[in-house]
């Protein structure tokens, strides 16, 4: 049996860590609903009260290729992260808080 291991990770070490997360061909679609992306939204918002909050989980296996894991649970959690670090790092930048 392969070793698994679970740990805690700030946004910070999940996106900085230098790591490629790849999609594998057998995740469905992006599918999130908007109720999905207002539950989202009030966990980030949670976030600026307190230092932690559990946003989910994400499991990852280690690909083929060097560097780059494989998204085995939690692709439209983080697929959503994603895509809003990359809408509000502008307006942060510009606010100076980046």
């Amino acid at each position: 049996m392969k070793n698994i291991s679970s740990e805690p990770l700030t946004f910070s070490a999940l996106f900085n860590g230098g790591v490629k997360f790849l999609v594998p061909p057998y995740q469905r679609s992006y599918a999130w609903t908007e109720k999905q992306l207002e539950d989202i939204w009030q966990d980030m918002e949670n976030l600026r009260e307190v230092s932690s909050h559990f946003t989910g989980t994400l499991i990852f296996k280690p690909s083929s290729e060097p560097g780059s894991f494989e998204i085995v649970d939690g692709q439209q959690r983080l697929t959503t992260l994603v895509i809003s670090f990359c809408l509000c790092l502008p307006v942060s930048a510009q606010a100076g808080r980046f």
